[in-house]
């Protein structure tokens, strides 16, 4: 009778941890999204909110133009390197990082910083960014509704594009073969 008991209580609690995650992802929230660059020289992982336009008025909107933003919904977006990598032209050791951007109209700001496992919209740890670049924004006709962040290999390496509404950026990623010796 103890097992009979047991093993409904344990169905039961199982329906209920299924039913609860239903739920939680039935509440329209951005769903998470990821982008995998992988060869045999490196690997780069990215995972990232991804919220949905949805009529609203995005970049000096919802996304305030000369702010922190952690690009994308919910959790902080994070970017890993499987080596040492140069990024918009700055070196980068292998390793995980927090991905913002300081958007502006014509320009963002692109900034690692290697605090980890921040949620939601908590300030960063200025003194923990790691590098900054600026990437000028293209104004491309297609729109795109949900924001979505992807790799684009190119003839160098490969570029990361971030596209929401009718914004474009990109960051060229470089690493070297054999890895890069000259970064301490």
């Amino acid at each position: 009778m103890k097992k009979v008991l047991f093993g409904l209580g344990l169905a039961l609690l199982v329906y209920g941890g299924y039913t609860a995650y239903e739920f939680y992802n039935s509440l329209g929230l951005s769903p998470r999204g990821q982008a995998t660059y992988q060869t045999q020289n490196i690997t780069i992982d990215l995972d990232y909110g991804r919220p949905y336009k949805r009529g609203r008025k995005v970049f000096g909107g919802l996304v305030p133009y000369g702010e922190y933003w952690r690009t994308g919904a919910n959790e902080a977006t994070e970017i890993e390197f499987s080596r040492d990598v140069v990024f918009g032209g700055k070196p980068v050791k292998k390793g995980r990082y927090r991905l913002y951007t300081i958007p502006e109209s014509a320009r963002w700001t692109i900034v690692l910083n290697s605090e980890l496992a921040q949620w939601g919209k908590f300030e960063p740890n200025y003194d923990l960014d790691v590098l900054r670049v600026e990437v000028p924004v293209l104004n491309p006709k297609e729109e795109v509704e949900q924001l979505t962040i992807e790799f684009q290999p190119d003839e160098n390496g490969t570029q990361l594009l971030f596209k929401w509404n009718r914004t474009l950026t990109r960051v060229p990623i470089k690493w070297e073969n054999p890895p890069i010796s000259s970064l301490k």
